[in-house]
């Protein structure tokens, strides 16, 4: 495969940018534009599509990006593009200082600090997009921006708890309440669990789940890679 095989796909991606007008495009637009170029280019591997797309994005609305933690420049390049400005800082407080600012902050998870628990004291914050590990359940990284993804039909939706007890119990009671929660990992007391489908923050269900602490962090549409 070369650049010309790739050719038809750039130029009806760049037509679809164009029509999407000049700001960076949400979450949930970003993710549809990637499935419906790759239901439409069968032949071509979907993570190629992604990332091309990425990279369209970025050559035409860059974002400023602070990063913080193992992986996440990496992932930064492939999720933002090379034209994204991207800055390593200190530590997750900075780089959620960063988001409320506008950039998008990529911060990788840290087995001492439950720095994700934060966003449950800042709604303005949200989680966009993440990066799993090989189980599907554990993420290695989160983006956050000071922006919420709409509904996109395929999402995963994150979501917080400090209710005691084991992991299984939180899931089985989701489940009771219709929903499939996932255990992804447990820090200082605080459960973080992946609910399948998307569910908004003030989703009356949730109101009876287990905790007394407790609320969505963000919706991730799910793309291709």
């Amino acid at each position: 495969m070369d650049a010309a095989d790739l050719a038809p796909l750039i130029a009806r991606l760049r037509d679809a940018l164009t029509d999407l007008g000049p700001m960076p495009l949400s979450p949930d637009t970003s993710a549809r534009l990637i499935r419906e170029a790759a239901d439409a280019n069968p032949d071509l591997p979907p993570g190629l599509i992604a990332a091309v797309t990425r990279e369209l994005e970025s050559a035409a609305r860059p974002v400023m990006v602070s990063a913080f933690g193992p992986g996440t420049e990496a992932f930064s390049r492939g999720r933002f593009g090379y034209r994204a400005r991207t800055a390593q800082v200190a530590d997750a407080r900075a780089a959620l200082a960063s988001a409320r600012a506008g950039a998008r902050a990529v911060v990788a998870m840290d087995p001492r600090d439950p720095w994700w628990a934060r966003l449950l004291a800042e709604p303005t914050l949200s989680v966009i997009d993440d990066d799993l590990y090989s189980d599907g359940r554990k993420p290695g990284l989160f983006v956050v921006a000071r922006q919420w993804s709409e509904p996109s039909g395929q999402d995963r939706t994150w979501w917080i708890t400090d209710a005691p007890g084991k992991p299984s119990d939180v899931e089985a009671a989701l489940s009771n309440l219709g929903l499939t929660g996932r255990h992804a990992l447990s820090i200082g007391g605080l459960g973080l669990f992946q609910i399948d489908g998307y569910v908004q923050r003030e989703d009356a269900r949730l109101l009876q789940a287990p905790g007394r602490l407790a609320g969505v962090i963000g919706c991730v549409p799910v793309v291709p890679r």
